[in-house]
């Protein structure tokens, strides 16, 4: 950076800090400012309107309408508005803010019609509130940057760090390129900023788009997939019941089968046979001992008989238990349970 823009940046921040020694203001009259954009603080309006008293009372509180911020001009007039010569005054039946003057031209000794909407309002030129709400949207519109660590109006931009700079901070940013805010270069500046933003802006709302599709992609195979996923429980659970009601009906055919080898006809007449024989030798046995009790009592003939009776009588040898040995030996051999229920008969390997 040169030092003829150093100078002309100092010179600049000096007039703004320090007006006074520069020059004196053009309009030094009264509450008069040096430009009608230069307005006075809420307080010093205040202030104004005081002093003015005769010409309308302090303010009061009515019901607004919203305000548009590019309405700094009187409607019937076009003459813009300030906080000195020209305030700006309400009409609280219909919302409308007129000069003074232009109201004058409305009154008439017990209302003013209002010049926009015809609406009657009953109160004394001197009595109309200021709208102050359209004063204070001007001077925060009005209101121009200034620099968070000093306090000092924006002068100036800073192309290497990108950053705006007051008096005081260009002497931090001195080496390097520095441009004040009424160079024709800051505008092509901010243009190619701008046109940064537009594109990024294009970019990413392209990218939201694709972002967006890939969502509502993922929302629907989401619901394809829940669809699938409840059709399949679906079809194993009655699976599952099919397999479940085959696995009882085969297990209850092998059981069937199993019960009817345990009670197999050659085994229960061997059984029988058994029983019958061991019931007839035990009776035969007590006949014997009850006959032995009596043995030496009896006659000699009786003696004989009962001996020759005993002789008589002829019993079975015990039958041969091999086909019980068979059908024991058949069920200790090891089954085949799944495939035996499976396919509804008794498999013995």
């Amino acid at each position: 950076m040169s030092m003829v823009t150093i100078k002309l940046i100092l010179f600049l921040y000096i007039i703004k800090m320090r007006p006074n020694l520069i020059f004196k203001p053009l309009i030094g009259e009264g509450n008069s400012y040096s430009s009608e954009e230069e307005l006075p603080s809420t307080q010093q309006m205040y202030d104004i309107q005081a002093e003015n008293s005769h010409f309308h009372s302090k303010p009061q509180v009515y019901p607004l309408r919203p305000i548009k911020k590019s309405s700094k001009c009187c409607p019937q007039c076009k003459q813009k508005f300030n906080s000195t010569t020209n305030l700006p005054f309400l009409l609280p039946s219909c919302g409308h803010t007129f000069c003074k003057f232009c109201l004058q031209k409305m009154s008439c000794k017990t209302f003013i019609r209002c010049g926009l909407c015809n609406s009657m309002t009953y109160k004394e030129l001197k009595k109309l509130p200021v709208n102050y709400a359209l004063i204070e949207a001007f001077e925060s519109s009005n209101k121009k940057p200034r620099c968070k660590e000093h306090n000092s109006e924006i002068m100036a931009y800073c192309c290497n760090d990108d950053i705006l700079l007051c008096g005081s901070c260009t002497f931090a940013h001195r080496t390097h390129e520095v441009n004040l805010l009424t160079d024709p270069k800051i505008q092509i500046i901010a243009n190619s900023k701008k046109n940064y933003l537009k594109n990024q802006e294009h970019e990413l709302c392209e990218l939201k788009t694709e972002w967006e599709k890939a969502k509502e992609e993922l929302q629907q195979g989401l619901k394809e997939l829940k669809m699938s996923a409840d059709k399949h429980k679906e079809a194993l659970n009655a699976t599952e019941e099919n397999i479940i009601q085959e696995i009882k009906m085969g297990s209850e055919r092998c059981v069937h089968e199993i019960r009817k080898i345990e009670d197999t006809e050659e085994y229960a007449q061997l059984k029988n046979k058994i029983r019958d024989n061991i019931m007839r030798i035990s009776d035969r046995l007590k006949s014997i001992s009850e006959m032995k009790e009596q043995f030496d009592i009896l006659p000699i003939v009786d003696k004989l008989k009962k001996a020759l009776k005993s002789e008589a009588v002829d019993y079975d040898s015990p039958p041969s238990l091999s086909p019980a040995h068979k059908v024991v030996e058949k069920l200790k051999n090891p089954i085949e349970y799944e495939r035996s229920i499976k396919n509804y008969n008794l498999r013995i390997v």
